[in-house]
C-alpha cells in the first residue's frame, strides 16, 4: 500500500542503522501533512513484537526563527531568504489579519517569523506552524501571535492579547458591487419611499455568500419579501441577516455555529427582488444600524481565563523575535 511520496521515519538504538535489530520504531505518514501510523518494537514474554498505533509524524519538529528583508513580493523575498512558498503562504495568512499584502508590503521593509519545521535526517520535510510574525516598515507595523484556547478558538492576536482583526468583514461576496446603502430610498418595486435597513450587493446568481463574523445561526427561512434568508447571532449584541439567497449552504442550519468568512449561502433573487443581489442587514441590541459602522468594531481578544497562558506563550515568542537582532537561532 506504500505509494510514491509516502514518508518513512525510523528510529534506532544503535549508531548503525544497518543493524536491523536496533530498529526501535517506524513512522509511515503522508507527505502532504498530518499524522500517520507508528510501528513500535516491544517485548512480549521475552520475544520481540511490533505494535502499530495511529499517529506519529515523520521527523522531529524544531522551532526556528528568521528575519528577512522585503525586496519584492513576500513570497519572492522569503524564497530569497531560503524558504519555500509553503512558509510564505503561512506568513501571508498571518499578515493578512492586519495588512494588505498588495499595498502594505513594500521593498525595504522587514519580516520576522517564529515557526515550527519538521526535519528528518537534517533535511526539511515541511513547515508545521507559524507561531509569531513581526512586520516592520515605513508604512506598516504589526506583531502577531498565534494562540489556541483549546476550546475551539484559535486565531492571531496582538502581543497584549487584543484582536488583530476587526470583529466583522464586509467582504461578503467576491466581486460584488454596492447598489444601495442604508437609509430612506424609493423602493424599486413598491415605488414608495421606504427605510432600507441594510446594504445591497449586486453579484452573479450563485455567487458564494460568506458570514460577516463568528456566530450562531438563529434563523433559516424561505418565502416572503426576503425570500430565502437567514440570520446569525454574534457577540456583543450584534446580529446579521442575509436575504434573497438562491439557496443555503448545506451547513447552514438552525443553531449551527459559523466562522467568519464561511460560506453560508448563494446569491439569488428570491422574494421581493428585481435582480440577483445580497441584502445584508446588521442589528445592534435588536435595532437596525448602518452596516458600514461595523467595520471598526474591534474583534474579541484573548479571554480573561486564558490570559495568563497567552502572556507566557507570547513572552517566549517575542523573545525569539527580538533575539534575531543578536544573531539568534535561524537568522536568515
Amino acid at each position: 500500500r506504500l505509494r510514491a511520496g509516502t514518508l518513512l521515519f525510523a528510529r534506532f538504538d544503535s549508531p548503525s542503522p544497518m543493524d536491523a535489530e536496533s530498529l526501535v520504531s517506524l513512522i509511515v505518514a503522508p507527505s502532504a501533512g498530518g499524522t500517520g501510523i507508528t510501528v513500535s518494537r516491544t517485548r512480549v514474554k521475552d520475544q520481540i513484537a511490533w505494535i502499530a498505533t495511529e499517529g506519529g509524524i515523520p521527523g522531529v519538529v524544531e522551532r526556528r526563527a528568521l528575519k528577512c528583508a522585503i525586496t519584492s513580493s513576500l513570497s519572492r523575498s522569503l524564497q530569497r531568504c531560503g524558504h519555500t512558498h509553503g512558509l510564505a503562504a503561512m506568513v501571508g495568512g498571518a499578515l493578512a489579519a492586519r495588512l494588505s499584502l498588495r499595498s502594505d508590503v513594500r521593498a525595504g521593509d522587514e519580516v520576522r517569523v517564529v515557526y515550527d519545521e519538521l526535519v528528518a535526517a537534517g533535511e526539511h520535510v515541511r513547515y508545521e506552524r507559524v507561531w509569531a510574525v513581526a512586520y516592520r516598515g515605513d508604512r506598516s507595523q504589526m506583531v502577531g501571535v498565534w494562540f489556541d484556547d483549546r476550546r475551539g478558538r484559535a486565531d492571531w492576536f496582538a502581543a497584549d492579547g487584543t484582536a488583530l482583526e476587526p470583529m466583522f468583514t464586509t467582504q461578503l461576496v467576491s466581486g460584488a458591487r454596492l447598489t444601495s446603502g442604508f437609509g430612506m430610498r424609493l423602493h424599486p418595486i413598491l415605488n414608495v419611499r421606504k427605510m432600507h435597513n441594510g446594504m445591497d450587493y449586486a453579484a452573479g446568481s450563485g455567487s458564494p455568500v460568506r458570514a460577516a463574523s463568528d456566530g450562531v445561526i438563529i434563523k433559516v427561512a424561505r418565502g416572503g419579501a426576503a425570500g430565502n434568508h437567514l440570520r446569525i447571532k454574534h457577540a456583543q449584541g450584534y446580529q446579521t441577516e442575509y436575504m434573497h439567497l438562491s439557496r443555503f449552504s448545506r451547513r447552514s442550519r438552525m443553531s449551527t455555529a459559523v466562522s467568519k468568512g464561511q460560506v453560508i449561502g448563494y446569491v439569488g433573487s428570491t422574494g421581493r427582488s428585481t435582480a440577483p443581489h445580497l441584502h445584508f442587514g446588521v442589528l445592534k441590541n435588536g435595532g437596525y444600524i448602518d452596516p458600514l459602522t461595523i467595520r471598526e468594531v474591534p474583534g474579541l481578544g484573548v479571554a480573561a481565563r486564558d490570559k495568563p497562558r497567552f502572556d507566557e506563550q507570547a513572552k517566549g515568542l517575542i523573545q525569539l523575535l527580538d533575539a534575531l537582532d543578536r544573531g539568534g537561532i535561524g537568522d536568515s
